[in-house]
């Protein structure tokens, strides 16, 4: 999994590749339709975590949250071009994700405004082997929580060696109220029947399915292809809906991916050849794809070819 970012490019080992050459850079494909442009992970976080602030300290329910996400005007800020959409989220003023650097909790805020927890909420996480830490991390931190996982998966989230992540963990889960579970176990009967076990305890269950396939730009039935600016502007207008909710229990997919978006593989390999010349282009997703000699894989190398033949500098 590859998830391209401008820090990367900005780094001294990429930057001392100036005027040099590049036999051949191995690309994770996975996303490699124009469709298959999602918001950054730091957007989508600050998304999840404004679903939090509104449902359970300021007490609304997912209707009025629903109701509220629709007034939002668009912010116009990654109008300015590719680049700026790269690097989107970043510096956002507004950002409540917690990282190592300023670990100051943003709770803190809500104890001065004398804001208080309205409603006692259990927060399911879905994962795959890996990844998606990024999302339970914060979550937890925002909450002032531990991290509960299953046995196996704390075995695997030990082997990161995170100080974070392993700081957080906890075998036990009545002393977590952030839940990490399968993917799989976050359908609408696994997670009605996970409220039923805590419901002594919690008001409700909030589970989000972390996934880049969430995200679906609208497109004109006339379209072969989204239109991009319309695009960026549905990803910075991000508006989280649940795919399921009841009185107790609501599902959010939300779009977010360890693999690079159609536009960020574009910039990563547009400035990267600013800085050295790539001579071959290796896909690792959908090989098969790429090796037949039709329409379809025509398009996947002529967008390698027009990607490297116009650099954007940085």
């Amino acid at each position: 999994d590859f998830r391209a970012s401008i820090d990367q490019l900005l780094h001294p080992a990429i930057q001392r590749l100036n005027n040099s050459f590049l036999d051949i850079i191995y690309l994770d494909t996975t996303y490699l339709q124009p469709e298959h442009v999602f918001p950054s992970q730091e957007i989508v976080i600050n998304s999840v975590l404004d679903v939090l602030k509104s449902i359970i300290f300021e007490g609304k329910t997912i209707k009025e949250y629903n109701n509220l996400e629709k007034k939002k005007k668009i912010n116009n800020q990654y109008k300015g071009g590719l680049l700026r959409y790269f690097n989107n989220g970043k510096n956002d003023p507004d950002s409540k994700i917690i990282n190592d650097e300023n670990n100051e909790n943003i709770n803190n805020s809500y104890i001065n405004d004398n804001v208080y927890i309205r409603k006692k909420a259990l927060i399911l996480v879905g994962t795959y082997l890996i990844g998606k830490e990024k999302v339970f991390v914060n979550i937890a931190k925002y909450l002032k929580s531990k991290i509960y996982a299953p046995y196996k998966k704390k075995k695997i989230l030990e082997c990161l060696n995170d100080e974070t992540i392993s700081s957080l963990l906890t075998s036990n889960p009545d002393e977590s109220n952030v839940h990490v579970l399968n993917m799989g176990q976050l359908g609408i009967e696994s997670v009605n029947n996970y409220y039923n076990m805590y419901k002594d305890k919690y008001d409700m269950v909030i589970a989000f399915r972390p996934t880049g396939w969430v995200f679906k730009p609208k497109k004109n039935k006339r379209q072969l292809e989204p239109d991009s600016t319309k695009i960026l502007e549905e990803v910075n207008n991000l508006r989280l809906k649940p795919s399921y909710y009841n009185r107790n229990v609501s599902i959010w997919g939300i779009p977010y991916s360890e693999h690079s978006s159609f536009l960020e593989l574009e910039n990563f390999i547009r400035v990267l050849s600013s800085i050295a010349t790539i001579r071959n282009i290796q896909p690792t997703v959908n090989v098969g794809s790429f090796s037949n000699k039709n329409e379809e894989s025509k398009k996947y190398w002529y967008w390698f070819d027009t990607w490297r033949q116009n650099p954007l500098f940085i």
